[in-house]
C-alpha cells in the first residue's frame, strides 16, 4: 500500500468505444434507397420481370442490409408498418420475417410507449435523426432498452424510415453500478486511488486530499510514490 491507513487500487481503464448508429445506419440508409429506386425503375421497364439477385445493388443490399449485425428495419411512415426487415432484428426481437411484415412498429413497444411512439413518428423530418433512446418489446413480452438510429427514406414509393436499433440494456445497467460504485468510492472513509498500469493516478476519493494534504487536480497524473517523497511531509508520514 502506498498511503498510510489508505488503500491504493492499481487497475488499467478499459477505452469503450461506443457503438456508432450514425456511420452505420446512413450508409445503409444511402443504399436502401437507392436500391428501391432501382427496383421500382426494373418494375416500370417490366412488372413481371423480378429483381436480378446478381445486380450489384441488390449485392450489396443483400450484405449491408439483410446481413448487417445491427438490427434494421424499414417502416411505413403513415401505417406504421413493416417494408423490410435484416437477420439481426429477427434474432434479437424473436418475430420470424413473415410474422414482421404482418405487423407494425407498435407492436414491438410496450402499450404505454407507443402515443409517443405515434407522437415522434409524426414530428420527424426528412434526413437524419440523431440516436435515441427508446423501450422495445421483444416476442416473448421481455422489454430492453434501444438505442435508435433513423433515416427518412423513400421505399419502393412508400414514404418510410429506415432504423437501426442496437440493444443497450446491459450498458445501461453498468452504468448505473457504475454510478454507484462512484458515489460508495466518494464516500469512502479510507483513501482509495484508481490508478493505470503504469501506476499513474487517475482517480483518487476525497479522503485522499484529507490525508495526503494534495488536490485530485494536484495527484492526478502523478505515481503516488512521488507525491510521498515530494518533501511536503516529514518521515513520519
Amino acid at each position: 500500500m502506498y498511503l498510510q491507513d489508505g488503500i491504493v487500487a492499481s487497475c488499467p481503464l478499459p477505452a469503450e468505444q461506443p457503438v456508432d448508429l450514425a456511420a452505420a445506419g446512413e450508409q445503409v440508409a444511402e443504399l436502401v434507397q437507392a436500391c428501391g429506386a432501382a427496383r421500382r425503375a426494373q418494375e416500370a421497364r417490366d412488372p413481371c420481370d423480378p429483381c436480378d439477385p446478381c445486380d450489384p445493388c441488390e449485392v450489396q443490399y443483400q450484405l449491408l442490409f439483410k446481413s448487417h449485425p445491427f438490427p434494421m428495419w424499414v417502416f411505413d411512415r403513415r401505417t406504421l408498418r413493416f417494408l423490410a426487415v435484416n437477420e439481426a432484428a429477427i434474432r434479437q426481437y424473436g418475430f420470424t420475417e413473415q410474422e414482421f411484415l404482418a405487423m407494425t412498429i407498435a407492436e414491438i413497444r410496450p402499450p404505454e410507449d407507443v402515443p409517443a411512439l405515434i407522437a415522434d413518428v409524426g414530428e420527424r423530418v426528412p434526413g437524419l435523426h440523431a440516436p435515441g433512446a427508446w423501450r422495445h418489446r421483444r416476442k416473448n413480452g421481455e422489454v430492453f432498452d434501444a438505442e435508435i438510429f433513423s433515416h427518412s427514406v423513400e421505399f419502393r414509393g412508400v414514404d418510410a424510415m429506415f432504423v437501426s436499433a442496437c440493444d443497450v440494456t446491459e450498458r445501461k445497467r453498468a452504468e448505473a453500478t457504475m454510478r454507484l460504485q462512484s458515489s460508495a468510492l466518494d464516500a469512502a472513509a479510507n483513501t482509495i486511488v484508481i490508478t493505470d498500469t503504469d501506476g499513474i493516478i487517475q482517480w483518487a476519493n476525497p479522503a485522499f486530499t484529507r490525508l495526503t494534504g494534495y488536490s485530485i487536480e494536484e495527484a492526478i497524473g502523478r505515481n503516488p510514490g512521488s507525491l510521498l517523497r515530494s518533501g511536503k511531509h516529514d518521515r513520519s508520514f
